[in-house]
């Protein structure tokens, strides 16, 4: 397969992040790793954090030159076309994430024809695992040593 776009807030990456890309990896010849700016969220993390939280992760599991992390703001469709790609990970745990992804999925072909999602569906323990429970368990001083890659541990408040 060609390069390929893994979108997503990351804030922080989890073990259940860290799993998908390390999957997508086996597929793809290239993974673009693309922070969002996420007007439409509070983030605990800035993008800068963020994005070098997603650069340690991705260096656990993956070759250097089989990745890069960049941000973007805008349009999804718009960063497809920008990097020449029109393939795009997303990652499924539950029935929600199905019905939001899906109708995003149609959106994006209905204003960039070319476009495809390949779904990864989360695998053992990390189907429970989301950005915005982490956030709570970081704010609220859990341990979150199960729920974060090693190499960011040290990011958290």
């Amino acid at each position: 397969m060609q390069k390929a776009i893994f979108p997503g807030t990351f804030d922080p990456p989890t073990v259940g992040h860290q799993d998908l890309i390390r999957r997508a990896g086996k597929f793809s010849n290239f993974l673009y790793l693309a922070v969002a700016q996420a007007h439409h969220k509070k983030t605990l993390f800035s993008l800068e954090e963020r994005q070098n939280m997603l650069e340690l992760t991705a260096a656990e599991i993956l070759d250097k030159n089989k990745f890069t992390v960049i941000t973007f703001d805008g349009l999804l469709v718009d960063l497809c076309r920008k990097l020449e790609t029109n393939i795009v990970i997303r990652g499924l745990r539950d029935i929600r994430d199905f019905e939001y992804e899906r109708r995003i999925a149609g959106v994006n072909q209905i204003m960039y024809e070319e476009f495809e999602t390949i779904y990864l569906q989360s695998y053992g323990n990390t189907y429970a695992i989301s950005s915005e429970i982490l956030r709570e368990v970081i704010k609220l001083k859990g341990n979150t040593d199960e729920l974060l890659p090693k190499s960011i541990r040290h990011f958290m408040p």
